[in-house]
């Protein structure tokens, strides 16, 4: 990442707030014009000294790729956008996930949370590996499925995981403040 930051680049895009911490290490981000998907992430760009932040319209990387399109832009970005370059900024390896597959096919669950789509593509990878996916799509199936946003939603559908309610906000808070209405 510290190599890809150190070329020249119209633009910076991220994706997350994990990604703007694991760049603000390594580089001085107010010296980039910076892209960000999604307000939280114009948020903790803020908070790293960033003052002119764009968000596209469309807080997705295709509403990124759009927006370079018309700026005839290059930029250096964390998921693969046409016209910019991949770059990692962190990666998630949880250990010991069949412990926490065992106990939730052991339990009776009123409703299961999805709370991202990458931790969900980890759980369903791990229980593959170990012979368990098709027991736990069938439990994550028998119950009450929330997800906390579409990106979870997009994930877990094609993969033959049932949603029954998608919060409107993607965070904790909505699923928290829902629940006292």
């Amino acid at each position: 990442m510290k190599k890809a930051l150190s070329k020249d680049w119209d633009f910076l895009v991220f994706m997350s707030p994990n990604g703007v911490r694991s760049a603000s290490n390594l580089v001085n981000l107010t010296k980039f014009k910076i892209i960000a998907v999604g307000n939280r992430t114009k948020t903790k760009l803020e908070e790293y000294g960033c003052k002119e932040v764009i968000v596209p319209e469309k807080q997705s990387s295709a509403g990124v790729e759009e927006f370079l399109k018309e700026k005839d832009g290059s930029a250096l970005a964390k998921k693969e956008i046409k016209g910019a370059e991949n770059v990692i900024a962190y990666s998630i390896k949880p250990k010991k996930l069949l412990p926490i597959i065992d106990e939730y096919l052991g339990k009776k669950s009123d409703f299961t949370l999805l709370t991202s789509a990458g931790l969900l593509e980890l759980l369903l990878q791990n229980a593959e590996e170990k012979g368990k996916e098709a027991r736990l799509m069938e439990k994550l199936n028998d119950s009450f499925v929330i997800s906390i946003g579409r990106k979870t939603t997009e994930f877990a559908l094609p993969n033959n995981i049932w949603v029954n309610y998608e919060l409107s906000k993607p965070s904790l808070e909505s699923l928290f403040q829902r629940s006292l209405q």
